[in-house]
């Protein structure tokens, strides 16, 4: 009996069972237990057809593009979001390819990760709740240990990488989409997909960084796709009315113009801004009042309440800061309204758990100032550092899933049939015309 005649009696058999199972459990525990076997029954099959490795990337894909669809959760209180179990899943099916591979690691991250680690563990263990500090360090953990160590063992050829960035910018597109059609908003705010405008804001900077590297990887007669879906991912950041990713989306533009040192990119920022500039007012009547334009500008009363909050809360968590400057005071929830990260994390973890954090930002943005392959996709990393400390967005997965890419950049192409479009490097001279 052949391999495939194999795989094929196992998926039919599977099948069969985990539906029976499926419908018992509607007669007796109701619809969602139903759903879930059903669910169980049909991805299994999948495995048993393509085979885990195949099944563990397209699930990580599909993690990418539920990353920026915050609000898809399996309950209104669950802290797990859809691309959190998507990833979990994706990468317990990769665990076979990732144990026969070595993982490529820089070696200032790994650096980092034992600071940071080594903070987490004394600071936590002194805190006044040290269960409520670990449970929260452990979110930072995963998301910005965990998450990149597992893509860096991974190590997926740059085909997969597209693919992953292009899950993520897609799932922007389908937040955006909706959010101008069918979804609310909150004070004029859009939201998209996700349960708060800055969430919205933040998942669009990261589809737009990653449209600079998808830029760079898709060949100059599809490059339209690149602008059209940017642009859509552009335009959500924009009515979300998150200063902080407008902040973000402006440091992306000009370290693009600064590190390919492009004369069209300048051009184009210079042509841009000055359209900008003739065209305000416009935008602000044409965004609403609810937008990052109007909230930017001053005289918005709304900004400026928020504005007042931060500024009282800042003087707060810097004198908490200054009583423990070392090794901080552990996490707690309401740490979270300081408002921004590095403050965030230097209250929690102190100075040693910043510098560990520190590094780990650093090591996934300085392949971007060498030449490389996959160089751009340390542009997300660059625009988190800029909002860092104006939100309070220190493990939220819908940012990290796309900064934890960055380590990649690092990571040599496991693909041995990768085409020579995507072997060639890409330099300033080739963008320059």
């Amino acid at each position: 009996m052949t391999g495939d005649g194999v795989t094929g009696r196992v998926a039919l058999v599977a099948t069969f069972g985990l539906l029976v199972v499926a419908l018992a459990g509607l007669a007796t525990r109701g619809t969602i237990f139903a759903i879930l076997a059903v669910g169980a029954a049909l991805g299994l099959t999948v495995v048993c057809v393509l085979g885990p490795r195949l099944t563990g990337a397209l699930c990580l894909i599909a993690a990418m593009a539920l990353a920026p669809l915050d609000d898809i959760r399996p309950g209104e209180t669950s802290l797990l979001n859809a691309s959190d179990m998507a990833v979990a899943v994706g990468f317990a099916l990769l665990v076979p390819t990732m144990m026969r591979r070595r993982a490529h690691v820089p070696g200032l991250y790994l650096l980092g990760v034992a600071v940071l680690l080594t903070a987490v563990l004394l600071s936590s263990a002194m805190a006044s709740n040290p269960t409520e500090s670990f449970m929260l360090a452990i979110r930072l953990l995963i998301a910005a240990v965990m998450l990149p160590l597992a893509f860096a063992w991974w190590s997926p050829p740059t085909r997969w990488v597209n693919a992953l960035c292009w899950g993520y910018v897609g799932g922007q597109v389908v937040s955006t989409v909706y959010g101008l059609t069918l979804g609310g908003t909150v004070h004029g705010r859009h939201v998209g997909l996700t349960r708060h405008p800055n969430y919205y804001g933040l998942a669009a900077m990261v589809a737009v960084a990653l449209c600079i590297y998808l830029h760079h990887r898709t060949p100059r007669e599809y490059r339209w796709v690149v602008w059209v879906a940017g642009g859509i991912c552009l335009y959500g950041g924009l009515v979300s009315g998150s200063r902080a990713s407008t902040l973000g989306l402006i440091a992306l533009v000009l370290m693009v113009v600064m590190i390919e040192r492009s004369v069209l990119s300048a051009w184009w920022v210079l042509s841009g801004g000055l359209t900008l500039a003739l065209t305000l007012q416009w935008l602000v009547d044409y965004l609403g009042p609810g937008s990052a334009v109007a909230r930017i500008l001053p005289g918005d009363y709304g900004a400026s309440l928020s504005d007042q909050h931060r500024n009282i809360t800042l003087e707060i968590y810097w004198d908490q800061f200054l009583a423990s400057p070392l090794l901080g005071n552990g996490f707690t929830n309401e740490q979270f309204e300081a408002h921004n990260a590095y403050l965030q994390i230097a209250v929690a973890l102190g100075v040693v758990g910043l510098a560990g954090f520190l590094m780990i930002g650093w090591s996934l943005m300085r392949p971007l100032f060498a030449r490389g392959d996959r160089r751009a996709l340390c542009y997300v990393a660059v625009s988190y550092a800029v909002v860092a400390p104006v939100t309070p967005s220190v493990w939220d997965r819908i940012v990290w899933v796309g900064l934890a890419l960055g380590i990649l950049a690092s990571v040599p192409d496991t693909d041995p049939q990768q085409s020579d479009h995507d072997r060639t490097e890409f330099s300033p001279a080739k963008e320059t015309t």
